[in-house]
C-alpha cells in the first residue's frame, strides 16, 4: 500500500486562521482493490494537523480503478466534490468556535472530560498519571504559548483551545516504537491512531459544550462563558 500527500491549491480562513487542505491517498496498487482518500487540512501558522468530526459529513472516500480515462475523472471529481463539502462546512463549524468565549470553568470542564484522572486503588491511594501534565500543559498552550496565540481567532476562544488540544498532539508528543522512527510514529497517530480519535472527539466535545452542533444547526454565534 503506498500513501500521497497531495496539496490542494486553494486555502480557506477561520477569522484572521489560514488553513491549507489537503488530500491523504491510500492505493494499494492490487488492480481490484479501492483505494482511500482521507480529508485533512493544517494551520499555515503552525502546520498544526487538523481534522474534525461533523455530522452528515465524510471525512473518507474510496475510489476505484476505473478502465478509462473519463471514469478515473469522474471518479476524481466525485472525490474532490466530498472533500470539498467536508472542508466547507468545517470552516463554518470552526468560525463558529472563534466567536465562542471561554471562561476558566469551562476549560477546566473541557480538559477533565478529554484527560480525566483515573480512579483511586482500592485502598484509597490515587493511581499514577500523566493526565495532570498533560492538562497543564494544554491549558498553558491556550492561554498564551501555542503558535498564533495573537490571533482574532484563537484567543480566549473555543477554537483556539481546540487547536491547544491538536498542537499539543500534533508536536509535543514523541513515544518511540521499535522499528520505527518519531516522524513515522507521529504521522500514523496522527492520521490513523489514537491521537485521531483524540483530536476529533475533542472538536466534537468542543461543539456540544458550546451548543453548536454543526455548521448548519444553528447560524446562532455562541459564547460558550453565557
Amino acid at each position: 500500500k503506498v500513501w500521497m500527500l497531495a496539496s490542494v491549491p486553494e486555502t480557506m480562513k477561520v477569522k484572521d486562521d489560514v488553513i491549507v487542505p489537503y488530500l491523504l491517498i491510500s492505493n494499494p496498487h492490487t488492480g481490484c482493490n479501492a483505494g482511500e482518500v482521507l480529508f485533512t487540512s493544517t494551520r499555515v501558522v503552525c502546520n498544526n494537523t487538523l481534522t474534525w468530526a461533523l455530522n452528515g459529513a465524510r471525512q473518507r472516500a474510496q475510489f476505484h480503478h476505473r478502465g478509462n480515462i473519463q471514469g478515473q475523472l469522474d471518479e476524481a471529481r466525485r472525490v474532490l466534490g466530498l472533500a470539498k463539502t467536508y472542508w466547507q462546512r468545517g470552516v463554518e463549524t470552526m468560525t463558529q468556535l472563534a466567536e465562542a468565549k471561554l471562561d476558566d470553568r469551562f476549560v477546566e470542564s473541557y480538559l477533565l472530560a478529554l484527560w480525566p484522572d483515573p480512579k483511586a486503588k482500592s485502598d484509597g491511594t490515587q493511581r499514577r498519571s500523566h493526565a495532570p501534565t498533560i492538562r497543564s500543559t494544554v491549558r498553558s498552550l491556550y492561554a498564551g504559548e501555542q503558535q498564533g496565540a495573537d490571533q482574532d481567532a484563537i484567543g480566549g476562544t473555543a477554537y483556539g483551545l481546540w487547536n491547544a488540544t491538536t498542537e499539543f498532539l500534533t508536536r509535543r508528543i514523541t513515544r518511540q516504537t521499535k522499528g520505527a522512527n518519531v516522524v513515522e510514529n507521529r504521522f500514523r497517530r496522527l492520521m490513523f491512531g489514537s491521537d485521531r480519535q483524540t483530536r476529533e472527539h475533542a472538536f466534537s466535545l468542543l461543539c456540544r459544550q458550546t451548543g453548536i452542533e454543526d455548521a448548519y444547526a444553528s447560524t446562532a454565534l455562541v459564547s460558550a462563558s453565557n
